[in-house]
């Protein structure tokens, strides 16, 4: 008989894996995997914690087989669509849904930082396939 499942309390700095950005230089925007993947796997979703820095962005990309939808925590910035083009405002206590296969990027454009949790449905990962490289 398999382990009984349980309720896990989280602590997303200290519990999750840093996927990206920290690691490009210049870059100090970070994203991490809190449930998902190789950490506390979920069969229907997956969720990371996004902090964008004051005038960084996350370049356009697609998720092909997912939907995003994001809750802004603190902070407030653009939401851009294909070609790169403003497609709203969003700030602190804002909601975000973005369809399957719809490009769309993240840009702070003030001068404190943007926190989203952001959640993702049928993915191995919070990856995505990006139109430009994150």
């Amino acid at each position: 008989m398999g382990e009984r499942a349980k309720s896990v309390l989280l602590h997303p700095f200290r519990d999750s894996e840093n996927l990206w950005l920290s690691k490009t230089p210049g870059k100090i925007s970070k994203l991490y995997k809190v449930i998902g993947g190789d950490v506390r796997k979920a069969d229907f979703f997956h969720v990371g914690l996004l902090i964008i820095v004051q005038g960084e962005s996350v370049e356009t990309h697609v998720h092909v087989d997912a939907e995003e939808f994001c809750y802004i925590i603190r902070g407030a910035g653009l939401l851009t669509g294909e070609d790169g083009t403003v497609v709203g405002k969003f700030g602190a206590g804002k909601l975000i849904y973005i369809p399957e296969g719809v490009h769309h990027g993240y840009v702070n454009n003030t001068t404190k930082p943007l926190e989203m949790l952001i959640w993702c449905s049928k993915r191995e990962s919070l990856g995505c396939e990006s139109s430009q490289a994150i």
